[in-house]
């Protein structure tokens, strides 16, 4: 007998990607694309990429189209989709990542110190004008705007409410209203919150008949990609850690378990990044076209393996100073201790240890200290090579899942909609059969740890 089936949809900063899992958590089929922004407003690329990447899991051999039993979508947060009383665009999306309204938002975070938590009310700030010109109805975040576009509903999960900062009151798990009249933005601006594993609606009849689908099919509420990176990464219980080999950060510790996160249990952020380090992902493929054969990771893997700890005394420190740039800078890199000695392998291992190095720091620098164990997430955790570096510097064990990636999380998020305890049955059963990476301790990485955070302070 066929299994029941569940699309996840991931809207990620560089990359949308597709999973269909099955009842029994085995990946059925996957489909990835890359963003290519033209003149098009972002949010109809994504709309396009959605569809494209749900046409390209449905088009397989194996996929009994019947047994798709729920979609769900993660993204990138708190973007902000603007839409008129018809569904329209009414103004151009603007990113989490831009720097769009960063004079505001500096000034907003001189007067209150909370950095972050400023960046959405500043765009807001900044849009205000435009916002009450163009009769703006409702603002939406990436994932909340897929799912308005397959059943008409209006909403935003708690979890990716938190990440809108200072929009957003954690006391009373609100829109800040108050604050938002004073900058002259209407209360109802914003979307009723909902629980992640809430049902949004269902699809709506002309996108099942253009994928020949159910329409008994579930839109899922879904969440921000770093609760999909935590579920698909295999985390479950309170303050468990995670290392995210990504584009944007690096580690982050869950505050609360799993399911009291999806089912909307929480009274404060569910998730806290530990650390940072920005445009990592982007600044290793650039460091892969310029070392490794025709750009392959693969290739790159192979030469840092061949190099010993300590990559013959070769430092890579991401600049301007780590410790104190922000998520949307662009950070770039630099090599020291560059001798004679210091062979092409080197290099490539410099930069492999870099990331650990930086998690270091920053850990250092916070007074943080996590459990033991770690698990490992993100598309540069498919290098070992990488993620045992990472686990020698730090000293720590790192689990790392088969399919440990956010999409999958995404869809698993279907599966907790429909029977939370299956969810929990199958991701026990997803950490049992999780690798682990053992630190082997080397001197010389304490050495190189003191050197690395000298060079940055």
């Amino acid at each position: 007998m066929n299994s029941d089936m569940y699309i996840g949809v991931d809207i990620g900063t560089t990359v949308s990607k597709g999973v269909i899992i099955d009842s029994n958590g085995r990946l059925i089929n996957n489909f990835q694309c890359l963003h290519h922004y033209d003149k098009s407003d972002k949010a109809e690329v994504w709309w396009a990429e959605f569809l494209e990447i749900v046409s390209n899991l449905l088009n397989a051999n194996n996929i009994a189209r019947e047994n798709i039993k729920a979609i769900t979508i993660s993204a990138m947060v708190p973007n902000l989709v603007m839409l008129n009383a018809k569904g329209d665009i009414a103004g151009e999306t603007r990113l989490f990542t831009d720097r769009f309204a960063i004079n505001e938002q500096n000034a907003l975070d001189a007067s209150d110190g909370t950095k972050w938590k400023n960046e959405t009310l500043s765009k807001l700030i900044v849009l205000k004008d435009l916002i009450n010109k163009n009769n703006v109805y409702s603002l939406l975040t990436t994932h909340c705007y897929i799912a308005f576009k397959l059943t008409g509903k209006l909403y935003c999960d708690l979890a990716s409410a938190y990440e809108y900062g200072n929009v957003f009151d954690i006391n009373s798990q609100r829109w800040n209203y108050e604050r938002l009249s004073k900058i002259g933005i209407k209360e109802k601006i914003l979307p009723e919150i909902i629980s992640p594993i809430d049902t949004v609606g269902y699809i709506s009849d002309w996108f099942a008949k253009k994928f020949h689908l159910s329409n008994n099919v579930k839109v899922i509420a879904g969440s921000h990609d770093s609760i999909a990176t935590m579920i698909g990464a295999g985390l479950l219980y309170k303050n468990e850690n995670l290392i995210y080999y990504g584009t944007f950060n690096s580690t982050a510790i869950m505050h609360y378990d799993i399911i009291d996160i999806l089912c909307g249990e929480t009274r404060d952020m569910p998730i806290e990044w530990t650390s940072s380090i920005p445009d990592s992902g982007p600044q290793f493929a650039q460091m892969c076209k310029i070392f490794a054969n025709n750009g392959q990771y693969f290739d790159f893997d192979n030469l840092a393996r061949s190099s010993l700890p300590g990559a013959n005394g070769a430092l890579f420190i991401q600049m301007p100073n780590l410790l104190q740039t922000s998520i949307a800078s662009q950070s770039k890199g630099a090599f020291l201790n560059i001798t004679s000695l210091v062979t092409h392998a080197d290099l490539c291992r410099a930069i492999f240890e870099s990331f650990g190095y930086g998690i270091s720091a920053f850990w250092q620098v916070e007074s943080f200290c996590p459990e033991k164990e770690c698990f490992a997430a993100g598309g540069g955790a498919r290098s070992d090579i990488r993620v045992q570096i990472t686990s020698d510097i730090l000293d720590i064990v790192q689990c790392k899942l088969e399919n440990a990636e956010n999409v999958v999380g995404t869809a698993l998020i279907g599966i907790a909609a429909e029977d939370l305890e299956l969810f929990y049955k199958l991701q026990l059963k997803r950490r049992e059969q999780a690798r682990q990476f053992l630190p082997k301790h080397d001197k010389i990485y304490d050495k190189q740890k003191e050197e690395y955070i000298k060079a940055i302070m």
